[in-house]
This record gives structure tokens, sequence and C-alpha cells, in this order.
């Protein structure tokens, strides 16, 4: 979050009469539909079919992840993008789950998974894996008006529909879940003393030089981050 108490304090006039920086963000749409129903949503011929009633429907700003869940064996996941275009999928994987995020999202999850950083003004969605079996699979980025579809062909008795970190539900073997890009965007106020990429430098470490504590263990360089102890001197490596 931009905002802690003192900065709303601090810049309430220029929230009030408007004037900090607005930018709107994409929000993900994701429909949960019962095993048996017709693959991607389309028919044999390749067009629209009816689809039954979705299981679960919901929006999320960051990301949408299928979770293996316990027992925590692997559970297998056929991922396709843009199915009524390429009449195919794009791969099966076998892994502990999959994350779909927005660019407001791939600062979160998806980048402890080793996904790409996306900035924000993007209009585009990634993909990562979550512990694949084959390190073949890597992270992609792609356009946010493609559809993404995630067919469970293998679950487990826990795996779990999670968005932005709230459980949502269980899903099964033989389920589909529809990801794609909401209508409505959602508008951000942004913070006037805040710039986006100092602050993912500052919490990533770009550039930092490393440093030692007097215990001498390897930390941040000085103000780049916390020490290993209150008020612990370290000097630069």
């Amino acid at each position: 979050a931009e905002f802690e108490v003192p900065d709303v304090e601090r810049h309430w006039e220029q929230i009030a009469c408007g004037s900090c920086r607005r930018t709107r963000r994409m929000m993900l749409e994701a429909k949960v539909y019962p095993a048996g129903a017709p693959r991607w949503g389309l028919d044999e011929a390749g067009g629209a079919a009816a689809m039954p009633e979705p299981t679960f429907s919901e929006l999320a700003m960051n990301d949408v992840v299928v979770k293996d869940g316990p027992p925590f064996r692997m559970i297998e996941i056929e991922l396709a993008i843009e199915p009524d275009v390429y009449r195919s999928s794009a791969a099966t994987m076998g892994s502990d789950g999959i994350i779909v995020a927005t660019p407001s999202g791939s600062t979160a999850y998806n980048l402890s998974a080793g996904g790409p950083i996306v900035s924000p003004g993007l209009d585009a969605l990634s993909v990562a894996a979550l512990a694949p079996h084959s390190i073949a699979f890597r992270p992609i980025v792609f356009s946010a008006s493609c559809d993404v579809w995630l067919t469970l062909n293998r679950a487990n008795a826990g795996t779990s529909l999670v968005l932005d970190g709230q459980e949502s539900g269980a899903l099964g073997e033989g389920q589909q879940v529809h990801i794609r890009k909401h209508e409505r965007m959602l508008e951000l106020i942004h913070n006037p003393s805040l710039n986006y990429w100092r602050l993912v430098s500052r919490k990533m470490h770009w550039a930092a030089r490393p440093g030692r504590c007097a215990a001498g263990c390897l930390t941040p360089a000085r103000g780049a981050g916390r020490s290993c102890g209150p008020g612990a001197a370290y000097s630069e490596v």
C-alpha cells in the first residue's frame, strides 16, 4: 500500500481536492465450471457453446491461483491461452499449482514464484507455475485480451482456488477455471511522495552493495534494508 496514516494526514488536502495522480488498474474475473462442461466453452464446430452456470464466480485485483492442497501431491493442469483462436492448449504440466497475475499482482505471489515484474500500466497478464515438474516451463507474459482456461486433469482432495490470497473454494478433477480481464477497472489514488520504481527498487534492494554486520552476517548495504539485529553495525564488503 502506498499510504499509511501519516501519509494520509500529510496529503489530505491533495486527496480531498482530487489533485493526486490517479491510475486505472485491471481486475480479473474467475469462473469455475463443473466437470463435463464444454471444453474451453466451445462446441464441436469451434463456436461458443452453451455453458452451465459456474459453480463459482468472483473478481480479483492481483492474482488467481490454483493450489495443490493436502495431501500435497503434484497436480496436473492443462493451460490454454486463447483456445477459441488456436483450438488447442498451450501446455499440460505437473506442478504444485499455477498463478495468473495482473500487473498489479506481479510483485506479489507471482514474483516469489519466479515470475516477472510487469509495469502496472501494461495491459498484460502473466502466468507462472508453482514448482513445475519440468524446469523448461518458464513464466510468460501476454496480452490481457487473451482468455485463459485451466483444466484440472489431476487434483488432490485439498486442491483449491485462491483469489488475492483468500481461499475461495475447492477444485476437483475435470473442473475448468476460466480467467479473463474484467470489463471494469479499479481506480487508485497515488501517494505524491512515492515513485513506484523507486519503491520497487528499495524493496528489492536493486544495485545494493552487500555488507556484513558486527556478527559477520551478510546484509543489504547501509540504508537498503534492515540489519540482522536492533542497532547492529555493519560495514560494506
